[in-house]
């Protein structure tokens, strides 16, 4: 979760979570608002939950983490009155982590509290989109500390059909990464 001046057993078990958000779910959700039906299901609680600004449902009415559509511009998440995440793709999971509360037992350091806001994405198409994640980060320095030079590094483990013949390649200039198998037979009932 983010950054906070006092972490509670609550808040912990909020946040320690990743909202998964379809976007036929929010067609569905607006429908159901939109005409008095009940949205109180498992299917919409991500979208109720949303952890947006001003947020009541979940306690959260100063700070603004996830994107929202505002439908009455009041600059406040209330999805009941047709407010909903918005995402991008068809499908978006959001996360917020950070470095301040777990102890650092592999490096030893001090916490330099960073706050990372995770949107991972995909489209349902029928072309090479279909075969696509896309994830963007938002990284807030929440101390009153200034860093210069800092590296950012994200750590994946593909495996794209059997894991033994799988290899990665980058594209600095579209600012991407890739994963593919290392010949056409991808062997076993493992096989992509």
């Amino acid at each position: 979760g983010p950054v906070l001046s006092n972490y509670t057993q609550a808040t912990n078990q909020y946040w320690n979570r990743v909202w998964s958000i379809k976007k036929t779910d929010i067609q569905d959700f607006l429908y159901k608002v939109q005409n008095n039906q009940s949205v109180n299901t498992p299917r919409f609680i991500d979208i109720i939950e949303w952890p947006a600004k001003g947020n009541v449902k979940v306690g959260d009415t100063t700070q603004g983490y996830a994107p929202f559509v505002d439908a009455n511009s009041n600059g406040k998440y209330e999805p009941l009155l047709g407010d909903y995440p918005k995402i991008k793709g068809d499908m978006m999971l959001y996360s917020v982590m950070n470095d301040d509360l777990p102890t650092h037992t592999e490096s030893g350091g001090a916490p330099m509290k960073i706050e990372i806001h995770r949107s991972s994405y995909a489209y349902q198409t029928n072309n090479h989109l279909n075969n696509s994640i896309f994830v963007d980060y938002k990284i807030i320095n929440k101390s009153n500390r200034q860093y210069d030079s800092l590296l950012f590094a994200s750590w994946v483990d593909y495996d794209l059909g059997h894991y033994t013949d799988d290899y990665i390649g980058s594209d600095v200039s579209r600012n991407m990464i890739y994963t593919y198998n290392g010949d056409d037979d991808d062997e076993g009932i493992l096989g992509y």
